[in-house]
């Protein structure tokens, strides 16, 4: 009978051992930033489109009725309100963004997530 309370007890505290020990929390480091995902806005005649990725890297591109279509790309970070575009073209940018849905803000115009 000593040996079975002994097994019982050992055994209730390998099992609390156990409930306690759990997996780091890292359940964010796969989440990704709200503005990752593509963003179009549009007006007659005009077309623009970012695309942010996870990695931090970013793809602009335009079209104006009259114009040549071009596009930009660079890295970014965006921070609260702030988003900092760094283009090898253009040089740093940066914009108050906000985010509300499918709503992305920039500096007055809103961009909907294609």
């Amino acid at each position: 009978m000593k040996k079975m309370k002994l097994f019982l007890m050992m055994f209730i505290a390998a099992a609390s051992v156990c409930g306690f020990t759990a997996c780091d929390d890292d359940d964010d480091k796969g989440a990704s930033s709200p503005i990752v995902g593509t963003w179009e806005y549009r007006e007659p005649g005009l077309v623009d489109t970012y695309t942010f990725s996870a990695n931090g890297s970013y793809t602009n591109s335009w079209y104006e009725e009259g114009y040549d279509s071009d596009s930009d790309h660079g890295t970014y970070t965006y921070e609260g309100t702030t988003l900092t575009l760094n283009s090898p073209e253009y040089g740093v940018d940066t914009y108050t963004a906000t985010i509300s849905g499918d709503k992305l803000t920039l500096d007055g115009d809103v961009y909907i997530r294609k």
